[in-house]
């Protein structure tokens, strides 16, 4: 990867979740940061949390050997979610009340850059499960532009 820069972007991300037959949809446009950093590409924006109204900071760590992570981190919850391609991941999610086991089974996952212009896309579709039982599909579609 050719691209070497902190640059601001403009955010576009849509995820779709999927739980119990019910399907929630969320929109965010935001700014942000792209990053390069050792051996990844990072995205970086701050989101609203609907409930509580706190700030939260977000981040996709595009790594060059394909893996991605997702990383959202408030004083109270910490979600650390690693995608690999076909693969199953197992994790914790941080709560108020202690830490939840969780897997992560990445269905599809699919990242493009572009150094002119500055723009790319990071396409992941996962479900995630706890102790067994499952927690949601889940469909993320992020698009940016320098």
């Amino acid at each position: 990867m050719a691209i070497t820069l902190d640059k601001q972007i403009a955010i576009h991300l849509e995820t779709v979740k999927t739980q119990e037959g019910e399907v929630e949809r969320y929109v965010i446009e935001t700014t942000g940061q792209l990053v390069r950093l050792g051996d990844g590409m990072y995205i970086r924006y701050k989101e609203e949390d609907e409930e509580t109204g706190q700030t939260i900071p977000v981040t996709f760590k595009l790594q060059d050997d394909g893996e991605i992570q997702l990383t959202r981190e408030t004083d109270a919850i910490r979600t650390k979610l690693i995608f690999l391609a076909q693969k199953k991941i197992s994790g914790t999610y941080k709560t108020a009340y202690g830490r939840i086991p969780i897997e992560i089974e990445t269905k599809r996952l699919k990242s493009q850059l572009k150094n002119q212009p500055i723009s790319g896309s990071v396409e992941i579709d996962y479900r995630l499960t706890t102790n067994g039982e499952l927690l949601g599909d889940y469909n993320i579609r992020l698009q940016f532009t320098a």
